[in-house]
C-alpha cells in the first residue's frame, strides 16, 4: 500500500492530512480508491480506548449497486 504493511495512526497527528487522523465521525465511504493499487481490506486495532465513538458502519456496495440499477437501469 502506499503506507506500507502496517502503520500506527494516532488522532490529531499533524503527520498527514486524512480524516484516518482525526477523531471526527465519518460518513459511509470507500479507503483507497485514489490508488491504482486500492486496498482490499483495511483493519483498524484499536489498543486503547478513551471517550465515546468509534462504531463502525459496513456497506455491501455490491447489494447498493444491485438495487440501483433495478430502481433505475440508466444509473447503473
Amino acid at each position: 500500500t502506499i503506507f506500507g504493511d502496517v502503520w500506527e495512526m494516532r488522532p490529531g497527528a499533524a503527520e498527514h492530512l486524512d480524516s484516518a487522523y482525526d477523531t471526527i465521525a465519518l460518513d459511509v465511504h470507500t479507503d483507497g480508491t485514489y490508488s491504482h493499487d486500492a486496498p482490499g481490506v483495511i483493519v483498524f486495532s484499536q489498543q486503547e480506548r478513551t471517550g465515546e465513538g468509534g462504531a463502525s458502519v459496513l456497506v455491501d456496495g455490491f447489494a447498493v449497486a444491485r438495487d440501483l440499477s433495478r430502481v433505475d437501469p440508466a444509473a447503473a
